[in-house]
C-alpha cells in the first residue's frame, strides 16, 4: 500500500471518529435537555414557617404553618418538583396563589403556584435568570398546596 492510500485511509477513518464523537455528543445534549430539572434547594432544617395566600394581589391574609411536619412536607413538596419547560412570563396578574417559606419570619422564597406550575417573579430571594419565568411540571403536582387552604383550583382560577 501506497503512502498516499495510507494517508487517505487514515483521514477517512479520523473523519468518521469525529463524526461518531459529534453525534454522541449531540445525543447527550438532547437527553439532558429533555430530562426533568430541579428548581428547589432549600433547606428543610431552616424553614420553620410557611405561608400560603390565596387572592387577588393575596388580598386575604395568608394561613400560616408552624407545625413541623406541615412545613417540612411542604418544603419536601417544593424541593421534589422537576420542571419539563420553562417560559418567560413577566406579568401574571389575576388571582394568585402565593407561597412564602420562611426562615422564622425572614421569607428565603415568595414565587405564586399553578397546580402544575410555579412562577418566580422579581423577588430578591431568586437567583438572576430565574427569574420573571414559569416552569411547568407534571399535572397537579401543587394539588396538595390547594387541598391544605380547602380550595379547588378549578373554581378558584374561574374567578379571574
Amino acid at each position: 500500500m501506497g503512502m498516499v492510500q495510507l494517508f487517505k485511509k487514515k483521514k477517512t477513518q479520523l473523519a468518521m471518529f469525529l463524526l461518531s464523537l459529534f453525534c454522541v455528543a449531540l445525543l447527550f445534549f438532547l437527553w439532558q435537555s429533555s430530562r426533568p430539572k430541579h428548581l428547589f434547594h432549600i433547606s428543610s432544617s431552616e424553614t420553620t414557617i410557611v405561608k400560603l395566600a390565596a387572592g387577588t394581589a393575596c388580598a386575604q391574609e395568608p394561613a400560616t404553618f408552624l407545625e413541623p411536619e406541615t412545613v417540612q412536607k411542604i418544603v419536601k413538596l417544593f424541593n421534589n418538583f422537576t420542571y419539563t419547560k420553562r417560559e418567560y412570563y413577566p406579568e401574571h396578574d389575576g388571582n394568585s396563589f402565593t407561597v412564602y417559606i420562611c426562615f422564622y419570619s425572614e421569607p428565603v422564597l415568595i414565587c405564586s403556584v399553578t397546580p402544575n406550575a410555579v412562577i418566580l417573579d422579581r423577588s430578591p430571594y431568586v437567583e438572576p435568570g430565574q427569574q420573571d419565568y414559569i416552569y411547568i411540571g407534571e399535572e397537579g403536582y401543587f394539588l396538595p398546596l390547594f387541598e391544605l387552604m380547602g380550595i379547588d383550583p378549578e373554581e378558584y382560577y374561574q374567578q379571574e
